[in-house]
């Protein structure tokens, strides 16, 4: 993708891809197992924007109280909007190998669970998915937010993240 200058207009337009506006989205979380369930008074906001071949996401969840808030089973999935696909073939999928979480990082964020914080990777794990890696609480083994590391059901949760994800 590049731009080229149009000296008539006095701009510079795209040339070689599509550029489009940030447009909102309902950012909600699945499961490998059964799907948790958000509080029942939380907020939440998420936007993308298409820039050539990249899907750009900011996502947040936060509540106070887990009044509503189920954990679900298995590790939590980020889906992404509808009507894309990612590019599975650019980057490593997302992965647990000797106990450890793996995969190519297309993004960055931080999770909040009352006293414990942890600094993470958006990582992919199939062409809709996403999940989010970061170290398990009191450990230094990376793992994926799941059940036993920061569930959905506990007061005082935040997810946020950014991600620029390569699209078919």
């Amino acid at each position: 993708m590049a731009y080229q200058f149009n000296p008539i207009e006095g701009i510079f337009d795209l040339v070689g891809g599509v550029e489009k506006e940030w447009t909102a989205f309902t950012p909600s979380l699945e499961a490998t197992g059964t799907n948790p369930n958000f509080a029942t008074t939380h907020k939440k906001k998420a936007s993308y924007k298409v820039v050539g071949k990249s899907l750009h996401i900011i996502w947040s969840y936060s509540h106070i109280f887990d009044t509503g808030a189920t954990p679900g089973s298995g590790d939590y999935l980020i889906p992404i909007p509808a009507g894309y696909t990612i590019d599975t073939s650019k980057i490593n999928l997302a992965s647990v190998e000797n106990g450890f979480a793996y995969g190519t990082s297309v993004g960055h964020g931080l999770i909040m669970q009352d006293f414990n914080v942890g600094q993470g990777s958006v990582v992919v794990y199939n062409t809709t998915f996403l999940k989010f890696i970061t170290t398990k609480s009191g450990s230094s083994a990376f793992t994926f937010i799941k059940v036993g590391n920061f569930n959905l059901d506990v007061n005082n949760y935040k997810l946020i993240f950014t991600a620029e994800i390569p699209i078919l």
